[in-house]
């Protein structure tokens, strides 16, 4: 199964960390990835850990030993927040504070997030929170002055 935007060695790294995963009930150690993608260089399979994280497709928990969570693939707020800190050139890794304002259009000038769809909105925002490990300080969803009319 081939992930888009991965290198082979990167594919090895994801297809090697959710088999152990799953067959062991807790991730593999750096160590142990390198063993089973036979790559020596524990540095080298830091990096191809650190790339999936990048892309979405894992998420770790600092400074944590064996914290590794395979991701179903990058979903669209994780793509998001990826070319947010591209553009604003923050740093992934250091523990900030970042303000996400989204926007989206209309449907005939009407507030679209009302009602179900907005708690069906902060449902799967928190839920992403969560599968991320982030913290969200104040999710607010809401029409625009603009549109509030």
């Amino acid at each position: 199964m081939s992930q888009a935007g991965l290198t082979q060695q990167q594919q090895k790294v994801l297809v090697f960390v959710r088999e152990y995963s799953r067959r062991h009930g807790f991730p593999p150690s750096l160590r142990e990835i390198g063993q089973g993608i036979d790559v020596v260089n524990v540095n080298a399979v830091r990096g191809h850990v650190s790339a999936l994280e990048r892309k979405g497709y894992i998420a770790r928990t600092p400074e944590k030993a064996r914290s590794l969570r395979v991701l179903e693939g990058p979903s669209r707020l994780s793509r998001l927040k990826r070319r947010l800190h591209q553009a604003l050139g923050t740093n992934e890794g250091v523990l900030h504070q970042v303000v996400y304002g989204l926007a989206w259009a209309t449907w005939r000038r009407r507030p679209h997030f009302v009602g179900q769809r907005r708690g069906w909105l902060a449902e799967a925002l928190q839920g992403e929170l969560i599968e991320r490990g982030w913290q969200g300080l104040d999710i607010r969803i809401e029409p625009s002055r603009a549109t509030a009319g």
